[in-house]
C-alpha cells in the first residue's frame, strides 16, 4: 500500500466509510491522487479528463507518476452513462475535489445519478472555501448554479475567470487558514492574468478553474440541498451541521423522501495553500 499524507488519509477514510467497497464503483477525476486505487484492490473504474499517458505528461514534474493509474473512461463532455455504457450500473461514485471544477454543477450531479443503481452512494470531498485559496471569493449562489444549468455550460464563464484570477490568494507560510487576516494574505494573480483568462474563455478556450465556492452546508445556506428537488435528479440529499455529511445513521440528517438515492459528502479543511 502506498504511503499517503495525513490529510489525504483522513479524506480517504471518511469517503470510504460511506460506500460498500464490494460493489463496483467509479472514481471521477482522481488524477494522481486516487481515493480508491486499483493497486490496492478496489473494484473501481476511473473517469478522468485525460488518459493515463497524458496525465503523466501533465504531472511529469510533480513526482507523482507512480500514483497515476490506468484511466478506464476519458471524458470529453458526454454524459457519464454514454461514456461508460452503464446506465445505473454502479453501486457508488466517489469524487474528491472535482465538483467545484464542474462548469455545470447540476449536470454533474445528474451524470452521477444516471450511472448509479438504486441502492447507492455518491460521496464527494468538497473544499471549504474559508480554508483554501478561494478564501476571498464569495460563496456561490443558487442563482449562479441554476444559470449555469440553463445555459448548458460546458466551459467556465468569462465572469468565473475574472473572479478567480482577481481573488484567489495564498497565506503566509506556516499560518493556518483559520488565522487568516488581510495582512497575512497575498493575491496570486494580476489584473492582466484576469484579462487573459477572460479573453481565453471568450475565444472558446478551456481553463481549469474552481467554478463553485462553498462552506459547510448549514441551513439556511444550503445551495446544493435546494437544487436537487428542483431538477430531475433522483438523489436523496441528507446533511448534518458541521463539516462532514453522510448517509444512514452516521449523523442526524434531514431526509427528502421524494428521492430514492443517497448523497454523502465531506468538506476538506486545507491547512495550507495547495
Amino acid at each position: 500500500m502506498r504511503s499517503r499524507n495525513k490529510k489525504i488519509a483522513i479524506v480517504q477514510q471518511k469517503l470510504l466509510s460511506f460506500i460498500d467497497v464490494k460493489k463496483l464503483g467509479v472514481e471521477v477525476g482522481p488524477s494522481h491522487n486516487p481515493i480508491c486505487p486499483k493497486s490496492e484492490g478496489y473494484n473501481v473504474e476511473i473517469i478522468d479528463h485525460l488518459s493515463r499517458n497524458d496525465l503523466r505528461i501533465k504531472y511529469a514534474d510533480h513526482g507523482v507518476l507512480s500514483a497515476i493509474e490506468p484511466v478506464d473512461h476519458v471524458w470529453r463532455g458526454e454524459s457519464y452513462a454514454a461514456l461508460t455504457g452503464k446506465m445505473h450500473g454502479y453501486g457508488w461514485v466517489i469524487a474528491s475535489h472535482v465538483i467545484e471544477h464542474a462548469p455545470d454543477l447540476i449536470r454533474f450531479l445528474q451524470g452521477c445519478d444516471d450511472i448509479l443503481e438504486d441502492s447507492c452512494v455518491l460521496a464527494l470531498a468538497i473544499p471549504d472555501k474559508r480554508y483554501c485559496f478561494d478564501h476571498l471569493r464569495p460563496r456561490s449562489s443558487l442563482a449562479a448554479i441554476i444559470d449555469a444549468y440553463e445555459a448548458k455550460r460546458t466551459t467556465h464563464s468569462v465572469g468565473t475567470a475574472a473572479e478567480y484570477f482577481l481573488y484567489v490568494c495564498e497565506i503566509k507560510l506556516g499560518l493556518p487558514w483559520s488565522a487568516a487576516t488581510a495582512a497575512s494574505l497575498r493575491l496570486i494573480h494580476t489584473r492582466d492574468d484576469a484579462l487573459s483568462g477572460m479573453e481565453a474563455l471568450r475565444n472558446s478556450g478551456f481553463l481549469d478553474l474552481h467554478a463553485w465556492c462553498f462552506t459547510p452546508l448549514e441551513a439556511p445556506h444550503a445551495e446544493m440541498m435546494s437544487v436537487v428537488p428542483m431538477f430531475p435528479i433522483r438523489l436523496r440529499m441528507q446533511y448534518a451541521r458541521g463539516f462532514f455529511l453522510a448517509t444512514g445513521e452516521r449523523f442526524p440528517a434531514i431526509q427528502r423522501p421524494l428521492f430514492a438515492r443517497r448523497f454523502s459528502a465531506t468538506f476538506r479543511n486545507h491547512g495550507s495553500h495547495v
